[in-house]
Order: structure tokens, then C-alpha cells, then sequence
């Protein structure tokens, strides 16, 4: 048997053995009570879920790692998660759970029982701590995607290794961008417009490619129930799309309608789902009425964890230096994120406080702003939350999930080393920032371009292997590539560089006729 429990959770059954994936009951939602269940799953028979043989996560983000829920389900229960190289996952089970937590490696079967295993496909971005699950059962082959973004060469390996019967695909957006940005509506509309599309595009050209019987949306939306946040529910500047919607999407774009399973909490999954039985659910066919009395029920719950944490919003006490004991190291320790990120970040709190990051500096980083100094990036967010991150009580990431917040940027690019940077607030920190650093080099060294000299092609690393500059932008002097930054000069006929006893890749093109 395999049932849908909401959002990512699926029930798994054969013989007397069970599993469940990423449970989310708690009433508190996720992420400062900001998102919460959609379609809620509050009927379900939680002692069911409570009493699986295993529990299987995915990641560590808290719609999909319910630590609150985990603390009540059966201490027999085994716990099932992917190695990863950030332990951030591992460590907060074994820290609050007496149940057994197993890793499993990265495309390695654990056997459940007879005819039934599951298999962690990693993403390989070290920022993306997450995992697509395969699942062997008597039913077919589960594939659970989540909030994994596959590569071509998962994509090829799953089809190649897999008869996929029940694809799981995100299709709805997870993220804050552009809706905390400071744009004006329309370029708000415009950028979430855009989003969606590719992020329907995306999943259904994955379910395509894997040859997938059936495609079952899953892993979103949330909805937000919370006043602050409720108008997110029907914003267009909002990336959230409901099934009911990326339905209508596939239909357009010629999928058969019986290739989509549209599920609600407790629907078994079954070949011939009936789909309109989401489609005339209230959460779809009255969703403002229906948001409104879910809002009411759970607006006490969300008032008491609010109320939980107010006490965070009276700590000011030496905020700067416990902010500059927090960042300037991190900052002080990776040459490699004080270049990427190359700039000065702002953070206001409550409009009342105003500290400086400068990455341009290595130490003494942090700083009161003064009010004068030009900055890249500014993040508007309350004491009660910089309390708490500070306290080790809310990570950075889970903040920006929650959209409690508001940013700007100038110029207006997207800077991934600032996130990946704030992202490791700690734990692990310099660790895991030298594996992103190894990863990013290694990408970068992969990278090609072509250039042209004395009427012949050559293909050529892009990426100086001293200091990464970029060569494209080089010279080429007298059969040499020229490195922009510091000189060393690369012979295009075998990429060699005698001077410093390096080499780049660079290759002549030969046309074939």
C-alpha cells in the first residue's frame, strides 16, 4: 500500500514492514509558525505514522525534519537518512531522539525487508544538502524527488537503472525570492510569473525524461496562515502555486490527464485516482473561505509560539559584540567567501540597530554602519530573530524561509557565495566552507572557452589554476595565453606553463569537412 500523508510524506506498507518519508504534523507549521500544512493533515491516524518500522528524511529542512513530531513517534522506530558531508542532520537526531538513526550512502540499497529498498540519490551541490529516495516495491518503483534539483546525470542514471512507476516531483516554489525584495509590484509579478513557469517546466520535463508512469505533484505548496504572511496566500508576487493550477499547466502542455495523480492527505495511490476529488476540495475550490477557518484554528497555536519567543525582543545587551563574535570569524577564515561574495553587507534591526559586514576585510570585519558607507546587500530583520540566531536558536536559512524578513540588493544579482556563507552560520562551518570552496574551484577548472589566434581555434580552460582568474579575458601573446591577474603565460599548443610549472587544458579545434 502507498499513501500520500501531505506535502512529502508518503506511507509505504508491504508485508508487515512500513515507512513513512518526511512527516509534518506539527500545528506550529515550520519555520517561525510560518508555513503551515496545505491541504491541512490534522485527521490522519498519527499513531499509524507513530508506529512505522522507519522513518526516512530526506534533509534538514523543517517541513520535511519535524523534530517535534519525531520525539513522539515509537523509540523503536529506525530512523533512515543519506550521508551527508554536513552533519547538521545527524547530529540534532542523535542530540534529541533515542531512536536508531542509520546513514546510507549515496546510491547504496538498505533493504527493508523481502522486494522492498530504498536508495539515496544525493545532490552533489554542497550547499544542497537533499536527496531524491528510490524506492523498490511489489507495486512498482517509488521515486521520491522532493526539493531536489536532479542533474542531467541523475536524470540519465534513474531512467537508465530504473522502471519508474510513481514520480513525486516538487512543482511549487520554496523560496522568498522576489517576494521580500524591495522591487515595485510589477517587477515583483514579473520575476514570480517567470519562476513558476520554469519551475513547471522543470518538473514535468524531469517526469517526461525518466519515463515515469505517473506523475504525483508533492513537496508544496505551504500555505500561510499567520496575519503577517496571509496575503501570500493570493499574492501574485508569490511563488506558490497550488497542484490544481500546475495541473491545468500539464493538461495545456498535452500530458494525458490519467499520468497525473493529484492527491489529498490519506489518498491511497491507486492507477485510476480520481482527480477531481482534489479539484472540488474546498482548499482548491473555496481556498480564501477555506484558509480563513484553517487560519482560525491553528491562529491560538501560532500566537503561543509567537508568545514563546517574544522574549528574545528585549535582548540588546552588547548586540554588536555578540554579533561580531558570531561572523567575524567565519568571515576571518575563508580568504576564498570574503573574495566571492566581495562587498559590504548591511543588516538593519528593527531599524534601530544598523551593523556593517565588510568581506574586503579579513579581520575587524564587523562594524557599526555609519550611516555613509555604500553597501551590496541589506537585510531588514527583527532583534527577536538576530537574538535568536545569535543564541543558536534559528539559523539564517530557516529566517529566510520563513519571510520574515525584507532585503535589498545593488547592484540587483543574486550573490550564492553570501548564501552559502550564511547558510553554514556555525555549524561546521569552516569546514564545510572549504568543501564548497573545492567544489566551486573544481566546477570553475572544468569550464572552457574558444578563442582564435593566427587563423586557428583552440578550445582553453577558462579558470587560471593560481588564483582563478578568468583567462578568457587575457591576451594572447606570441602563441601565449596571458593570465590577466598575474602574468603566467600558458602556450596554446599544449597549455603548458614553464615558469611556473602548471598547466591549463587547451586544445587546437580542427574543422572537419
Amino acid at each position: 500500500m502507498i499513501k500520500y500523508l501531505g506535502h512529502a510524506s508518503i506511507y509505504i506498507e508491504v508485508g508487515q514492514t512500513s515507512i513513512v518519508t518526511d512527516p509534518w504534523f506539527s500545528k506550529t507549521g515550520a519555520f517561525l509558525a510560518s508555513w503551515h500544512q496545505f491541504p491541512e493533515n490534522e485527521d490522519l491516524d498519527l499513531d499509524l505514522v507513530r508506529d512505522v518500522d522507519y522513518v526516512v528524511l530526506s534533509h534538514e529542512h523543517l517541513d520535511h525534519f519535524d523534530i517535534d513530531f519525531l520525539k513522539t513517534i515509537n523509540p523503536n522506530t529506525k530512523i533512515l537518512i543519506p550521508t551527508y558531508k554536513d552533519k547538521y542532520l545527524l547530529n540534532i537526531l542523535l542530540k534529541e531522539l533515542k531512536n536508531k538513526v542509520i546513514e546510507v550512502d549515496y546510491k547504496t540499497k538498505y533493504t527493508f525487508c523481502a522486494n522492498f529498498t530504498a536508495l539515496p540519490l544525493n545532490q552533489t551541490v554542497p550547499i544542497q544538502m537533499d536527496c531524491t529516495w528510490i524506492f523498490e516495491t511489489p507495486e512498482g518503483v517509488v521515486v521520491d524527488v522532493n526539493d531536489m534539483a536532479p542533474t542531467k546525470d541523475d536524470i540519465e542514471w534513474m531512467r537508465s537503472n530504473y522502471d519508474i512507476k510513481y514520480l513525486f516531483h516538487q512543482f511549487s516554489g520554496a523560496n522568498w525570492y522576489p517576494h521580500i525584495y524591495h522591487y515595485d509590484s510589477e517587477k515583483k509579478v514579473k520575476l514570480s510569473k517567470s519562476k513558476i513557469s520554469n519551475k513547471f517546466h522543470h518538473c514535468l520535463s524531469n517526469f517526461k525524461a525518466l519515463n515515469a508512469k505517473y506523475l504525483v505533484p508533492s513537496a508544496g505548496p505551504p500555505c500561510f496562515l499567520d496575519d503577517e504572511l496571509f496575503d501570500m496566500n493570493f499574492s501574485e508576487s508569490s511563488t506558490f502555486p497550488t497542484s490544481d493550477i500546475f495541473y491545468e499547466y500539464c493538461i495545456k502542455e498535452g500530458v494525458a490527464k490519467d499520468s497525473i495523480i493529484l492527491c489529498l492527505p490519506n489518498d491511497t495511490i491507486e492507477d485510476n485516482h480520481d482527480n477531481t476529488k482534489l479539484l472540488k476540495h474546498r482548499a482548491y475550490s473555496d481556498k480564501l473561505n477555506y484558509l480563513k477557518e484553517y487560519k482560525e484554528r491553528r491562529q491560538g497555536v501560532i500566537d503561543e509560539y509567537k508568545k514563546s519567543i517574544n522574549h528574545h525582543s528585549v535582548n540588546d545587551n552588547n548586540l554588536l559584540e555578540r554579533f561580531k563574535q558570531s561572523l567575524e570569524p567565519l568571515v576571518e577564515s575563508s580568504r576564498f567567501f570574503r573574495n566571492q561574495i566581495g562587498g559590504k553587507v548591511l543588516f538593519q534591526i528593527d531599524k534601530k540597530y544598523n551593523f556593517l559586514i565588510n568581506f574586503l576585510k579579513r579581520r575587524n570585519s564587523v562594524s557599526e554602519w555609519s550611516g555613509e558607507e555604500e553597501y551590496m546587500y541589506r537585510y531588514e530583520i527583527s532583534l527577536t530573530y538576530l537574538n535568536m540566531i545569535l543564541e543558536k536558536k534559528l539559523r539564517w536559512e530557516e529566517l529566510f524561509l520563513s519571510c520574515r524578513f525584507k532585503a535589498f540588493r545593488d547592484p540587483d544579482v543574486h550573490n550564492q557565495a553570501l548564501q552559502t556563507f550564511l547558510y553554514y552560520d556555525g555549524h561546521q562551518a569552516k569546514d564545510m566552507y572549504k568543501y564548497y570552496e573545492d567544489y566551486y574551484t573544481k566546477r570553475k577548472l572544468e569550464e572552457t572557452f574558444q578563442l582564435s589566434d593566427n587563423g586557428k581555434k583552440y578550445e582553453c580552460q577558462r579558470y587560471c589554476p593560481h588564483a582563478m582568474a578568468d583567462l578568457s579575458k587575457g591576451q594572447v601573446i606570441n602563441g601565449e595565453l596571458i593570465c590577466p591577474n598575474h602574468g603566467w603565460a600558458f602556450k596554446l599548443k599544449d597549455g603548458s606553463c614553464e615558469r611556473h610549472n602548471s598547466k591549463i587544458k587547451c586544445e587546437e579545434l580542427i574543422e572537419v569537412n
